[in-house]
């Protein structure tokens, strides 16, 4: 799979990602889902509807806790907001050491605690009623607690949430069986 619209590149992928899905730009009000950003694809990578045309199949990858490296979180500002949703910090996927760089990072927003989680099901089911039987977006990844894979977590990770009260059984796994029902 890739994310290039160079046709040199299209010719050698069999799944394309679409542009910038992040949580925060899909859903940028409260009820407001922006679903034709998927359609339009954006500089890097295609959108569905040049996909449909060209026959080639999608997957949406859509980050929702982490932020990104300008520090820009991947969960919409609103909800932070409106949920008083406190970052974590040191970056988790490893404990930094006392002046790491890692150390300063900022890893994400607990956007499994109940009112952020009922936002994003809102997003969800809009994605599911729109796109459910689009046979060029073969697959819909909700990124979880890193962008890197399927619903992956280091022990690390695991650790820093413990550490700060969060329970694995009941947050965490908690969390990840609601998105996969969802």
């Amino acid at each position: 799979w890739g994310n290039s619209r160079d046709p040199r590149v299209l010719d050698t992928v069999d799944l394309v990602t679409l542009g910038d899905s992040r949580w925060a730009r899909l859903n940028p009000k409260d009820n407001v889902f922006r679903l034709e950003l998927l359609e339009q694809g954006d500089e890097r990578s295609l959108g569905l509807a040049l996909a449909r045309k060209l026959k080639k199949p999608c997957i949406l990858w859509m980050p929702i806790v982490e932020v990104d490296d300008s520090g820009e979180p991947f969960a919409p500002k609103w909800v932070i907001d409106d949920y008083n949703l406190r970052c974590i910090y040191p970056y988790a996927h490893r404990f930094p050491k006392e002046g790491d760089e890692l150390s300063k990072r900022p890893w994400g927003y607990p956007v499994w605690e109940k009112g952020p989680r009922e936002e994003l099901g809102k997003l969800i089911r809009a994605l599911g009623r729109r796109y459910k039987n689009d046979p060029y977006l073969r697959y819909a990844y909700i990124c979880t607690f890193n962008t890197g894979g399927e619903f992956y977590i280091t022990a690390e990770q695991v650790r820093r949430l413990e550490s700060l009260g969060y329970r694995v059984d009941r947050d965490i796994r908690g969390f990840l069986k609601w998105l996969i029902d969802t």
